[in-house]
């Protein structure tokens, strides 16, 4: 159905979840939290799907949402950097097999 993933990503505070049961697959159980920008806005989404005999979305949303501030931690520190994918802020290698 369209516009559903909109609607359903359109939670944009930091505690707040989506969840669906059986919706794409029967049997299936999805749950997801927002990645937000440093507006708070709502850039993206962190999910899982997972059989229904194993839904709960309280055992599922906090290691959900302790990876998506990560992620948005890691958005916020790179803000300024034109090559954030780019290795040079980790600390260089003193290993003699180093290029």
């Amino acid at each position: 159905m369209p516009g559903t993933v909109d609607q359903a990503v359109a939670f944009e505070q930091p505690d707040s979840f989506a969840n669906r049961t059986t919706e794409m697959t029967l049997g299936s159980f999805s749950v997801a939290v927002p990645i937000l920008d440093s507006s708070g806005t709502a850039a993206a989404a962190l999910g899982i799907v997972i059989h229904t005999v194993r839904a709960d979305a309280g055992k599922l949303v906090p290691p959900l949402r302790a990876a998506a501030d990560g992620i948005e931690r890691r958005l916020r520190e790179s803000a300024d950097d034109p090559y954030p994918t780019l290795l040079h802020d980790l600390p260089r290698s003193t290993s003699p097999h180093s290029a």
